[in-house]
Protein backbone atom coordinates (compact mmCIF):
# COMPACT_ATOMS: atom_id res chain seq x y z
CA UNK A 1 0.00 0.00 0.00
CA UNK A 2 2.38 2.76 1.03
CA UNK A 3 4.61 1.97 -2.27
CA UNK A 4 1.44 2.17 -4.50
CA UNK A 5 1.29 6.27 -2.72
CA UNK A 6 4.30 6.92 -3.29
CA UNK A 7 4.20 5.86 -7.01
CA UNK A 8 0.97 7.46 -7.25
CA UNK A 9 2.72 11.25 -6.56
CA UNK A 10 5.25 10.25 -9.67
CA UNK A 11 7.31 13.69 -10.78
CA UNK A 12 5.81 15.13 -7.26
CA UNK A 13 8.53 16.71 -5.24
CA UNK A 14 9.43 16.60 -1.47
CA UNK A 15 9.34 20.42 -0.71
CA UNK A 16 9.29 20.21 3.19
CA UNK A 17 9.10 17.93 6.18
CA UNK A 18 8.45 17.98 9.94
CA UNK A 19 8.36 16.13 12.59
CA UNK A 20 11.24 13.63 13.71
CA UNK A 21 12.68 9.99 12.49
CA UNK A 22 9.75 8.49 14.10
CA UNK A 23 6.74 10.45 13.01
CA UNK A 24 7.46 12.26 9.67
CA UNK A 25 4.84 14.52 7.40
CA UNK A 26 6.38 15.45 3.83
CA UNK A 27 5.02 17.94 2.23
CA UNK A 28 4.63 16.62 -1.39
CA UNK A 29 4.06 19.23 -4.15
CA UNK A 30 2.02 17.59 -6.63
CA UNK A 31 -0.13 20.05 -8.94
CA UNK A 32 -1.41 17.45 -11.63
CA UNK A 33 -2.87 15.28 -9.25
CA UNK A 34 -3.90 18.10 -6.75
CA UNK A 35 -6.38 19.69 -9.60
CA UNK A 36 -8.20 16.57 -9.70
CA UNK A 37 -9.70 17.71 -6.30
CA UNK A 38 -10.01 21.07 -6.51
CA UNK A 39 -8.16 23.87 -8.75
CA UNK A 40 -5.46 25.38 -6.78
CA UNK A 41 -4.80 22.52 -5.05
CA UNK A 42 -1.35 21.35 -5.34
CA UNK A 43 0.21 19.86 -1.89
CA UNK A 44 -0.36 16.86 -0.17
CA UNK A 45 0.83 15.84 3.70
CA UNK A 46 2.14 12.10 4.34
CA UNK A 47 2.35 11.34 7.51
CA UNK A 48 5.32 8.28 7.95
CA UNK A 49 7.50 6.73 10.19
CA UNK A 50 10.98 5.41 10.25
CA UNK A 51 13.40 7.06 7.02
CA UNK A 52 16.13 6.89 5.51
CA UNK A 53 18.26 7.77 2.59
CA UNK A 54 20.90 5.69 0.74
CA UNK A 55 22.21 8.38 -1.43
CA UNK A 56 23.22 7.94 -5.12
CA UNK A 57 27.01 10.11 -5.36
CA UNK A 58 27.59 12.30 -8.02
CA UNK A 59 30.36 11.69 -8.62
CA UNK A 60 30.09 7.71 -8.22
CA UNK A 61 33.58 7.14 -6.47
CA UNK A 62 32.35 9.44 -3.44
CA UNK A 63 31.87 7.25 -0.25
CA UNK A 64 28.12 6.21 -0.10
CA UNK A 65 26.57 6.11 3.73
CA UNK A 66 22.81 5.85 4.22
CA UNK A 67 21.62 9.60 5.95
CA UNK A 68 19.19 9.10 9.02
CA UNK A 69 19.44 13.30 9.53
CA UNK A 70 16.50 14.76 8.53
CA UNK A 71 18.36 17.43 7.86
CA UNK A 72 20.57 15.47 5.37
CA UNK A 73 17.95 13.73 3.73
CA UNK A 74 15.66 16.42 2.84
CA UNK A 75 18.77 19.18 2.01
CA UNK A 76 17.79 19.34 -1.01
CA UNK A 77 14.43 18.81 -2.51
CA UNK A 78 13.74 15.50 -3.82
CA UNK A 79 11.59 14.09 -6.58
CA UNK A 80 9.84 10.68 -6.26
CA UNK A 81 10.06 8.59 -8.94
CA UNK A 82 8.49 5.07 -8.29
CA UNK A 83 8.43 3.08 -5.28
CA UNK A 84 8.62 -1.15 -4.19
CA UNK A 85 8.53 -3.42 -1.23
CA UNK A 86 11.57 -5.30 -0.53
CA UNK A 87 11.68 -7.40 2.44
CA UNK A 88 9.20 -5.31 4.00
CA UNK A 89 11.09 -1.75 3.31
CA UNK A 90 9.80 0.71 1.20
CA UNK A 91 12.41 1.70 -1.24
CA UNK A 92 11.56 5.37 -3.19
CA UNK A 93 13.30 5.76 -5.91
CA UNK A 94 14.13 9.83 -6.07
CA UNK A 95 15.91 12.22 -8.42
CA UNK A 96 17.81 15.50 -7.00
CA UNK A 97 18.48 18.13 -9.43
CA UNK A 98 20.56 20.73 -7.48
CA UNK A 99 24.00 20.72 -8.28
CA UNK A 100 25.40 22.27 -5.48
CA UNK A 101 25.56 18.96 -3.87
CA UNK A 102 27.40 15.88 -4.15
CA UNK A 103 24.44 13.18 -4.89
CA UNK A 104 21.79 12.96 -7.28
CA UNK A 105 19.20 12.01 -6.38
CA UNK A 106 18.74 8.10 -3.76
CA UNK A 107 16.29 5.71 -2.51
CA UNK A 108 14.24 6.69 0.42
CA UNK A 109 14.13 3.76 2.88
CA UNK A 110 11.03 3.67 4.22
CA UNK A 111 10.44 0.71 7.55
CA UNK A 112 7.05 1.68 8.12
CA UNK A 113 3.27 -0.40 8.24
CA UNK A 114 1.44 2.84 8.08
CA UNK A 115 0.74 6.06 6.58
CA UNK A 116 -2.03 8.86 6.30
CA UNK A 117 -2.49 10.88 3.41
CA UNK A 118 -3.71 14.70 4.11
CA UNK A 119 -4.34 17.15 1.35
CA UNK A 120 -3.65 21.30 1.34
CA UNK A 121 -6.25 21.93 4.19
CA UNK A 122 -4.40 18.78 6.23
CA UNK A 123 -8.06 16.85 5.64
CA UNK A 124 -7.45 12.99 5.66
CA UNK A 125 -7.86 11.79 2.26
CA UNK A 126 -8.40 8.00 1.32
CA UNK A 127 -5.56 5.60 -0.38
CA UNK A 128 -8.91 4.78 -2.75
CA UNK A 129 -9.76 8.47 -3.52
CA UNK A 130 -6.06 8.93 -4.10
CA UNK A 131 -5.94 6.10 -6.70
CA UNK A 132 -9.10 7.62 -8.17
CA UNK A 133 -8.02 10.84 -8.37
CA UNK A 134 -4.56 9.54 -10.79
CA UNK A 135 -6.48 7.62 -12.51
CA UNK A 136 -8.97 10.40 -13.81
CA UNK A 137 -6.31 12.74 -14.36
CA UNK A 138 -4.43 9.51 -16.52
CA UNK A 139 -7.14 9.01 -18.46
CA UNK A 140 -7.57 12.79 -19.36
CA UNK A 141 -4.16 12.83 -20.26
CA UNK A 142 -4.30 10.05 -22.58
CA UNK A 143 -7.42 11.25 -24.18
CA UNK A 144 -5.53 14.30 -25.47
Amino acid sequence: MIENIFTTFHDGGITGWEGDLKQLTLKIECQYLGKEFQEGFKFFYLLIYNIELEPWMNPITLKKINWTELKDIFKAELEIGYAETLNGIVKVSCNQHNTNYDYCGGNLLIKAEKIEIKNHLKQKITPTDLFKASENYWNKFSNN
